[in-house]
């Protein structure tokens, strides 16, 4: 086993800092949605409806989240499949983030006079969001072939995440309660904190860390992005249930436990503010709580996993967020209760901690190398395709009179699913099979720069048929796998070659 250490460079490093920045526009959107929530509510007719129609007010929430989860379910494969034609890898994930940064300047505008308008550009944030995660997400499997590497490259960068996250929120709250700015307020200067802090944090990270990749497969000239994505997803989900089956079972696993956690935030501000009349200020010390867990939770559960293995922590992370969410309405169900919401949120902080950083490892080590664009997108896309689903019945209970506790005890089924998912069907020497097979294609993939320290040599790629021998290209070498596997990454005078 290898010694921890908290030295990232290169790509390693710029992946972590994203996390970082990018993180922070979640806090920004828990202010936004207090806002939102606290002015549809204001403006509600005597019946609860918002004045434009037939939807309860507190309910706006997770109809939005219903909205912006189909939308991304929609087109974030669409976007990893042109990734993965196309020599656009950086543009594209830069360029999400610059359109996001305005966006939120445009937001500090929100009032009771522009809070629709407002609505609609959170649709709109929502799907830059998601773009840059395929985008970024695409370099994760790329950092590095080793287990034990990716587990501490991701347990570093959930550490970055939920630190940018704590001390956002941190500042926010002080700057609100300096400035006694009620929630419009908090939102504007949310708004304000998040564009500056995206304006910097994603320069530095994408002018100085990040790099392009070349095209991993090539595309009919003749053919349309749009219409080639919706085929070759169509075509890369045949071939995972031919040869990759495991994939697909661990993305239906991904579609249950993401939805969970994606609507957990959604529900809960929801929850907070509509159940134990928490004010935005102590909704915010929840999930700064939250937030702070998170990050010994990384830590901690990093260690967890290399003894136990990744998987065996996987399936305890999921039966923990079931246990807990499922317990917590009857601890906390009405405004008298309000306080035990903080002794729930150190153990949610845990749990966020421990979740991601396995699941993302799991699937990294178990996908096919040459597509991982597009495999992060379905990766994305199984986290957005049923995000939609906890707050719709969320809402749907709500309109129909049904207690919000119920709310929570729905979400908390999700992690349950996902468990009996990877228990049943993945667990053992199908999940060890399928890390095997993956490692046959691992080849394939283009490797970080920072991946191997040297480069070791290169030769001359010739055609594939080997006919007149005709080269190719120059390929270097970096290195090889522990499995003995010959790690290659294209020289810029060959960008088409792959082997």
């Amino acid at each position: 086993m290898t010694d921890f250490h908290w030295g990232l460079s290169g790509e390693k490093k710029g992946f972590a800092i994203d996390g970082g920045v990018r993180a922070t526009s979640i806090v920004a959107n828990i202010f936004m949605g207090a806002a939102l929530l606290g002015i549809a509510k204001k403006t509600a007719l005597p019946n609860g409806n918002l004045s434009w129609a037939p939807i309860k007010a507190d309910s706006l929430i997770a109809i939005m989240s219903t909205v912006g989860g189909l939308c991304g379910a929609v087109f974030m494969p669409i976007v990893g499949a042109i990734v993965d034609h196309s020599e656009k890898r950086w543009h594209i994930g830069f360029g999400s983030v610059l359109l996001l940064c305005l966006i939120n300047m445009v937001q500090v505008i929100v009032s009771e006079d522009t809070w629709v308008f407002i609505a609609v550009l959170q649709l709109f944030a929502g799907f830059c969001y998601t773009t840059h995660l395929v985008v970024v997400y695409a370099y994760l499997p790329e950092l590095s072939n080793d287990p034990e590497e990716l587990n501490r490259i991701n347990s570093i960068t959930n550490t970055f995440v939920y630190l940018g996250q704590f001390v956002f929120l941190f500042t926010a709250i002080v700057l609100s309660f300096i400035t006694g700015a009620e929630d419009v307020g908090q939102a504007r200067i949310s708004q304000v904190m998040v564009s500056v802090i995206g304006l910097i944090g994603y320069n530095y990270t994408w002018m100085t860390k990040m790099k392009n990749r070349p095209a991993l497969n090539v595309m009919d000239p003749n053919a349309s992005y749009l219409t080639f994505g919706f085929r070759k997803i169509s075509k890369t989900l045949h071939g995972l249930k031919d040869e990759f089956k495991p994939v697909l079972t661990f993305l239906v696993s991904i579609t249950c436990a993401e939805a969970a956690t994606t609507a957990f935030v959604s529900i809960a501000v929801t929850y907070t503010t509509a159940v134990l009349e928490m004010e935005v200020k102590e909704t915010g010390i929840l999930i700064a709580l939250v937030i702070f867990f998170a990050i010994p939770g990384s830590l901690i559960f990093r260690k967890v996993t290399n003894k136990i293995g990744l998987h065996e922590s996987y399936m305890l992370a999921l039966f923990y967020w079931f246990s807990v969410t499922a317990i917590s309405p009857i601890f906390m169900n009405e405004p008298s209760q309000s306080g035990n919401s903080y002794i729930f949120g150190v153990f949610w902080g845990l749990g966020f901690g421990w979740l991601f950083p396995t699941q993302r490892s799991i699937y990294c080590l178990i996908i096919p190398g040459g597509q991982e664009s597009e495999l992060m997108g379905l990766y994305v896309f199984a986290g957005q395709i049923f995000v939609w689903f906890p707050p719709a019945i969320f809402a749907i209970m709500n309109q129909a009179g049904i207690s919000m506790s119920w709310g929570l005890v729905n979400d908390s089924c999700f992690f349950l699913v996902a468990f009996l998912v990877n228990y049943f069907l993945l667990y053992g020497q199908v999940m060890r099979g399928a890390i095997e097979k993956a490692k046959e294609t691992q080849h394939k993939r283009i490797m970080s720069d920072d991946s191997h320290e040297n480069k070791i040599g290169t030769f001359v790629r010739t055609s594939s048929s080997g006919e007149d021998g005709i080269e190719m290209g120059e390929v270097e070498v970096y290195g090889v796998t522990r499995e003995g596997d010959t790690i290659l990454r294209v020289s810029e005078n060959d960008k088409e070659g792959m082997l």
